[in-house]
């Protein structure tokens, strides 16, 4: 197994750059002297996984469970990171909810005349599951405060 030393690793401080830098900024990435993934690994998860969010959950992820974030023990001196890693397992799942969220929205249509009319001649728009009027009757007429039913002979009856 070779050993990657020397990993690349860029951060312009722009997240809207590039969602290499998003997915750095997500996660907290951005020190130069603590740099937890490489570049062609980010950019990795941003190919795969299809949204920024998900790459930076990934992200946090594959850091939390990557054995760099163990607690340690070398005589007197102690380093717990293993309340970083729980950090970063509670990063991944904020991300995904973020995702989830994101993807929920209002949207008003029709509030012009002119975009209900574009919206009704769009035909790649599908159609709406009810319609006014769809369940009216055409052998039923309103007449007064009573209804009437017209026969098959078209005289009406009822009131």
């Amino acid at each position: 197994m070779a050993i990657v030393t020397g990993v690349n690793w860029t951060y312009s401080g722009d997240p809207g750059a590039s969602p290499k830098d998003a997915v750095r900024f997500l996660i907290g990435d951005t020190d130069t002297t603590d740099q937890l993934l490489g570049d062609e690994e980010i950019d990795y998860l941003v190919t795969t996984a299809g949204t920024t969010n998900e790459a930076a959950a990934q992200a946090c992820e594959a850091i939390s469970v990557g054995g760099r974030l163990i607690d340690k023990e070398v005589d007197d001196l102690v380093i717990k990171a293993r309340q970083r890693s729980e950090q970063y397992q509670k990063l991944a799942s904020a991300l995904r909810k973020r995702r989830v969220g994101s993807r929920m929205g209002v949207f008003a249509g029709g509030v012009s005349i002119s975009d209900k009319e574009s919206r009704r001649t769009d035909t790649d728009v599908p159609s709406p599951a009810f319609n006014r009027g769809q369940f009216d009757n055409p052998e039923v007429t309103q007449q007064g405060d009573g209804y009437s039913y017209l026969t098959s002979s078209s005289t009406r009856v009822g009131g």
